[in-house]
């Protein structure tokens, strides 16, 4: 959406640079800021919410037509005392910063310089001369600039990602381990009564010390399992405490 506002919002800019230039004609810039329009309308209407391909596509899209627009204004700059490309150069960097993904940017990218650098190379060799630019090299500067730019962008916000997902398990992580405590604190009380109840019905009751024997080993087992539940619920706070 905000590339298709730099389409719509920024093609006016070349109405106001281009108004000295004769013979200029402005139906491809109302072409491209009705496509950046229209672009913004579907993707603010959430129509295409979820379709990932296809909104990528329209960044690609938007950007090639942005490119159609100033490839015929470029066309007229036989003989004007004016530097072309420089909105090429300035599409290239907005792609590159707003580009849902690397093969979306790079193709964007490529546009708006790849449509410049042949474009320039049409141009009858005595108007690149007259134009005393440095030009294709710093249309290919800016190509390498912005595609760092997106590599940079992305590589960024893969860490961003990566540190919510390690986040979001040390939290998960804890929330068990806290479970585990509760359980642990529940099973007390009723080991406890289950031990006393043994220990007093092997003194009133001494034949049935045989059964009264296994109900305590399975006591002690769950003494067992509640130290272990302890000792997990440490290591999992202090493995929380250092990934934080």
């Amino acid at each position: 959406m905000t590339a298709a506002a730099f389409n719509f919002l920024g093609i006016p800019v070349g109405f106001f640079a281009s108004r000295s230039i004769p013979g200029i004609e402005y139906g491809s810039m109302y072409v491209s800021m009705a496509a950046g329009i229209a672009i913004f309308v579907a993707l603010a209407a959430k129509r295409l919410k979820g379709k990932v391909g296809a909104i990528k596509a329209l960044f690609v899209l938007n950007a090639a037509f942005v490119s159609f627009a100033l490839w015929h204004v470029y066309s007229l700059y036989y003989g004007q005392r004016v530097i072309p490309f420089q909105a090429a150069k300035l599409g290239a960097l907005v792609a590159a910063m707003l580009a849902p993904g690397i093969l979306t940017g790079v193709t964007a990218v490529g546009i708006h310089i790849g449509a410049g650098v042949v474009q320039y190379l049409s141009y009858p060799l005595v108007v690149r001369h007259s134009l005393q630019t440095d030009e294709p090299w710093a249309l290919l500067a800016f190509w390498l600039a912005a595609v760092l730019i997106l590599l940079n962008r992305l590589r960024a916000r893969q860490t961003e990602l990566e540190m919510a997902r390690a986040q979001a398990e040390t939290e998960s992580r804890q929330r068990l381990a806290d479970a585990f405590l509760e359980i642990r604190d529940l099973m007390n009380t009723p080991v406890q009564s289950i031990e006393l109840a043994a220990t007093l019905l092997l003194k009133d009751s001494p034949g049935q010390k045989e059964i009264l024997d296994r109900l305590m080993q399975s006591c002690e087992l769950l003494n067992d399992l509640n130290l272990d539940l302890k000792r997990r619920h440490v290591s999992w706070g202090e493995d929380a405490t250092k990934e934080s």
